[in-house]
Protein backbone atom coordinates (compact mmCIF):
# COMPACT_ATOMS: atom_id res chain seq x y z
CA UNK A 1 0.00 0.00 0.00
CA UNK A 2 2.86 2.53 0.61
CA UNK A 3 3.90 2.10 -2.78
CA UNK A 4 0.91 3.51 -3.96
CA UNK A 5 1.52 6.69 -2.21
CA UNK A 6 4.81 8.00 -2.57
CA UNK A 7 5.59 11.45 -1.77
CA UNK A 8 6.07 13.11 -4.86
CA UNK A 9 4.63 10.86 -7.69
CA UNK A 10 1.14 11.92 -7.68
CA UNK A 11 0.65 13.94 -10.69
CA UNK A 12 -2.35 15.50 -9.67
CA UNK A 13 -5.12 15.37 -6.78
CA UNK A 14 -7.59 13.38 -9.24
CA UNK A 15 -4.71 10.98 -9.60
CA UNK A 16 -4.47 9.99 -5.71
CA UNK A 17 -8.41 10.13 -5.34
CA UNK A 18 -8.65 7.23 -7.87
CA UNK A 19 -5.75 5.78 -6.12
CA UNK A 20 -7.58 5.96 -2.85
CA UNK A 21 -10.00 4.12 -4.19
CA UNK A 22 -8.02 1.81 -6.22
CA UNK A 23 -6.80 1.19 -2.68
CA UNK A 24 -10.15 0.39 -1.33
CA UNK A 25 -11.09 -1.55 -3.98
CA UNK A 26 -8.25 -4.48 -3.47
CA UNK A 27 -9.20 -4.30 0.21
CA UNK A 28 -12.52 -5.15 -0.72
CA UNK A 29 -12.59 -7.48 -3.03
CA UNK A 30 -9.54 -8.56 -3.34
CA UNK A 31 -9.02 -7.76 -7.19
CA UNK A 32 -5.37 -6.56 -7.29
CA UNK A 33 -5.59 -6.28 -11.10
CA UNK A 34 -6.61 -2.72 -12.71
CA UNK A 35 -8.26 -4.43 -15.92
CA UNK A 36 -10.55 -6.56 -13.51
CA UNK A 37 -11.37 -3.34 -11.48
CA UNK A 38 -12.92 -1.66 -14.13
CA UNK A 39 -15.50 -4.02 -14.35
CA UNK A 40 -15.68 -5.00 -10.64
CA UNK A 41 -19.21 -6.12 -9.84
CA UNK A 42 -19.02 -7.18 -6.69
CA UNK A 43 -22.47 -6.55 -4.25
CA UNK A 44 -19.83 -5.50 -1.65
CA UNK A 45 -17.86 -3.25 -3.07
CA UNK A 46 -18.39 0.21 -1.94
CA UNK A 47 -15.95 1.92 -4.29
CA UNK A 48 -17.82 0.22 -7.49
CA UNK A 49 -20.78 0.51 -6.32
CA UNK A 50 -21.18 4.30 -5.29
CA UNK A 51 -18.16 6.03 -7.39
CA UNK A 52 -17.80 3.77 -10.71
CA UNK A 53 -19.74 4.72 -13.71
CA UNK A 54 -20.04 1.23 -15.96
CA UNK A 55 -20.30 2.77 -19.34
CA UNK A 56 -21.04 1.26 -22.65
CA UNK A 57 -20.48 2.97 -25.40
CA UNK A 58 -22.81 2.14 -28.80
CA UNK A 59 -21.69 3.50 -32.39
CA UNK A 60 -24.32 2.62 -35.00
CA UNK A 61 -24.16 2.65 -39.11
CA UNK A 62 -27.51 5.14 -39.67
CA UNK A 63 -26.62 2.96 -42.86
CA UNK A 64 -26.41 -0.98 -42.34
CA UNK A 65 -27.15 -0.80 -38.89
CA UNK A 66 -24.04 -2.81 -37.59
CA UNK A 67 -23.48 -1.62 -34.24
CA UNK A 68 -20.23 -1.97 -32.37
CA UNK A 69 -20.21 -1.77 -28.37
CA UNK A 70 -17.52 -0.58 -26.13
CA UNK A 71 -16.88 -0.88 -22.39
CA UNK A 72 -15.55 1.32 -20.60
CA UNK A 73 -15.36 2.28 -16.52
CA UNK A 74 -15.14 6.05 -15.03
CA UNK A 75 -14.41 7.21 -11.72
CA UNK A 76 -14.33 11.43 -12.45
CA UNK A 77 -14.62 13.44 -15.52
CA UNK A 78 -12.15 16.26 -16.17
CA UNK A 79 -13.49 19.78 -17.45
CA UNK A 80 -11.60 23.16 -17.94
CA UNK A 81 -12.18 25.94 -15.64
CA UNK A 82 -11.75 27.61 -18.88
CA UNK A 83 -14.28 26.13 -20.80
CA UNK A 84 -16.93 26.47 -17.90
CA UNK A 85 -16.27 30.39 -17.93
CA UNK A 86 -16.90 30.20 -21.71
CA UNK A 87 -19.70 28.84 -22.39
CA UNK A 88 -22.41 30.56 -23.65
CA UNK A 89 -25.67 32.30 -21.73
CA UNK A 90 -28.32 29.92 -21.36
CA UNK A 91 -26.07 26.79 -22.15
CA UNK A 92 -26.53 23.73 -20.12
CA UNK A 93 -23.14 23.02 -17.75
CA UNK A 94 -23.31 19.25 -18.69
CA UNK A 95 -23.10 19.65 -22.63
CA UNK A 96 -19.52 19.96 -21.72
CA UNK A 97 -20.00 16.02 -20.85
CA UNK A 98 -22.39 15.22 -23.31
CA UNK A 99 -20.91 16.57 -26.68
CA UNK A 100 -20.58 13.22 -29.22
CA UNK A 101 -18.13 14.23 -31.17
CA UNK A 102 -18.07 13.66 -34.98
CA UNK A 103 -19.20 10.72 -36.66
CA UNK A 104 -16.82 8.12 -37.69
CA UNK A 105 -16.92 6.09 -40.85
CA UNK A 106 -18.31 2.65 -41.35
CA UNK A 107 -15.99 0.02 -41.38
CA UNK A 108 -18.07 -2.99 -42.24
CA UNK A 109 -15.90 -4.91 -44.80
CA UNK A 110 -19.06 -4.98 -47.32
CA UNK A 111 -18.52 -1.44 -48.47
CA UNK A 112 -20.98 0.32 -46.31
CA UNK A 113 -20.40 4.66 -47.28
CA UNK A 114 -22.67 5.52 -44.24
CA UNK A 115 -21.72 7.01 -40.72
CA UNK A 116 -21.49 5.88 -37.09
CA UNK A 117 -23.02 7.58 -34.42
CA UNK A 118 -22.16 7.28 -30.96
CA UNK A 119 -24.70 6.77 -28.17
CA UNK A 120 -23.23 6.48 -24.34
CA UNK A 121 -25.52 4.12 -21.89
CA UNK A 122 -25.28 3.98 -18.04
CA UNK A 123 -25.39 0.92 -17.18
CA UNK A 124 -25.25 1.27 -13.22
CA UNK A 125 -27.94 3.19 -10.86
CA UNK A 126 -24.21 6.10 -9.85
CA UNK A 127 -24.39 7.37 -6.35
CA UNK A 128 -21.89 9.98 -7.70
CA UNK A 129 -21.01 12.03 -9.70
CA UNK A 130 -17.20 13.29 -9.61
CA UNK A 131 -15.78 16.28 -11.56
CA UNK A 132 -12.31 17.43 -11.76
CA UNK A 133 -11.73 20.64 -12.55
CA UNK A 134 -8.55 22.28 -13.69
CA UNK A 135 -7.15 26.04 -13.54
CA UNK A 136 -5.04 27.05 -16.11
CA UNK A 137 -3.79 29.71 -14.27
CA UNK A 138 -3.08 30.72 -10.37
CA UNK A 139 -4.06 34.13 -10.68
CA UNK A 140 -7.55 33.48 -12.33
CA UNK A 141 -9.29 37.16 -12.04
CA UNK A 142 -11.76 37.95 -9.58
CA UNK A 143 -14.60 38.11 -12.33
CA UNK A 144 -13.51 34.64 -14.10
CA UNK A 145 -13.89 33.16 -10.60
CA UNK A 146 -17.51 34.57 -9.75
CA UNK A 147 -18.20 33.68 -13.86
CA UNK A 148 -17.19 30.29 -12.97
CA UNK A 149 -19.33 29.85 -9.40
CA UNK A 150 -22.49 31.25 -10.97
CA UNK A 151 -22.25 28.58 -13.83
CA UNK A 152 -21.85 25.40 -11.63
CA UNK A 153 -25.08 23.51 -10.83
CA UNK A 154 -26.15 22.12 -7.62
CA UNK A 155 -28.00 19.27 -9.13
CA UNK A 156 -27.55 17.44 -12.31
CA UNK A 157 -29.77 14.65 -13.59
CA UNK A 158 -28.01 11.74 -14.99
CA UNK A 159 -30.30 11.54 -18.32
CA UNK A 160 -28.48 14.87 -18.54
CA UNK A 161 -25.19 12.97 -18.80
CA UNK A 162 -26.19 10.09 -21.01
CA UNK A 163 -27.91 8.93 -23.92
CA UNK A 164 -30.01 6.34 -21.69
CA UNK A 165 -29.40 5.10 -18.05
CA UNK A 166 -31.09 2.14 -16.10
CA UNK A 167 -32.35 4.22 -13.51
CA UNK A 168 -32.53 8.27 -13.44
CA UNK A 169 -32.04 10.47 -10.25
CA UNK A 170 -31.07 13.70 -9.41
CA UNK A 171 -27.60 14.33 -7.66
CA UNK A 172 -26.85 17.26 -5.66
CA UNK A 173 -23.77 18.82 -4.66
CA UNK A 174 -22.34 17.45 -1.60
CA UNK A 175 -18.65 18.08 -1.71
CA UNK A 176 -16.02 20.71 -2.99
CA UNK A 177 -12.29 19.69 -2.65
CA UNK A 178 -10.07 22.19 -3.13
CA UNK A 179 -6.15 21.65 -3.67
CA UNK A 180 -3.52 24.53 -4.23
CA UNK A 181 0.46 24.30 -3.81
CA UNK A 182 0.84 20.85 -2.15
CA UNK A 183 -2.77 22.17 0.34
CA UNK A 184 -5.92 20.57 0.73
CA UNK A 185 -9.36 21.95 2.08
CA UNK A 186 -12.95 20.78 1.49
CA UNK A 187 -16.29 22.14 1.80
CA UNK A 188 -18.92 19.14 2.46
CA UNK A 189 -22.51 19.17 3.43
CA UNK A 190 -23.23 17.74 6.50
CA UNK A 191 -26.44 15.67 5.88
CA UNK A 192 -27.61 14.83 9.55
CA UNK A 193 -26.88 18.56 10.71
CA UNK A 194 -27.95 20.23 7.78
CA UNK A 195 -24.90 22.36 6.97
CA UNK A 196 -21.43 23.31 5.34
CA UNK A 197 -18.75 21.70 7.11
CA UNK A 198 -14.99 22.81 6.58
CA UNK A 199 -11.79 20.73 6.34
CA UNK A 200 -8.21 21.77 6.46
CA UNK A 201 -5.19 19.76 5.71
CA UNK A 202 -3.21 21.92 8.07
CA UNK A 203 -5.65 21.26 11.08
CA UNK A 204 -6.12 17.37 11.20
Amino acid sequence: MNQSFVAGEMGDPIEAYETVLKVLCVHLTDIDNSGKQEHCDKAHCLVHQKFHHHIVEVRECGECFHTKYQRESELSKWVSARDVIDLPEYTAFTKLFSQKGPEIDCDEPKGCIGKRNLRKRLENAAETFVISIGWDSQRTPLDDIKVFINKLPCRIKLSDLYDEVTGDCELLLNGIVCYYGMHYTAYIYHTNMKRWVFLDDNNV
